[in-house]
């Protein structure tokens, strides 16, 4: 049960509100072609992060799956995550 709960964690982490926040302010400036070097890092380092979070969000996914002892497409297609 621990597990599940810590795979059940990593599957709904997101950002913080701040942090989603400056992520689209960053995305909108670079979309406007207005941002500065130092912003374009900070718009890569928030991309990188949320580019691991989404890998080890589908790990966890396909882990849970197997916990719960069923094909990850049907895992998926009945929400059991949410």
């Amino acid at each position: 049960m621990l597990e599940e709960e810590n795979l059940l964690q990593i599957i709904h982490r997101r950002l913080s509100a701040d942090a989603q926040a400056r992520l689209s302010y960053l995305r909108q400036r670079n979309e406007d072609g207005e941002i500065t070097e130092m912003e374009h890092q900070e718009l890569l380092n928030y991309v990188g992060r949320v580019e691991q979070q989404d890998v080890e969000r589908t790990e966890a996914l396909v882990r849970l799956a197997q916990v719960r002892g069923v094909e990850l497409r049907e895992f998926l297609e009945n929400g059991e995550y949410l």
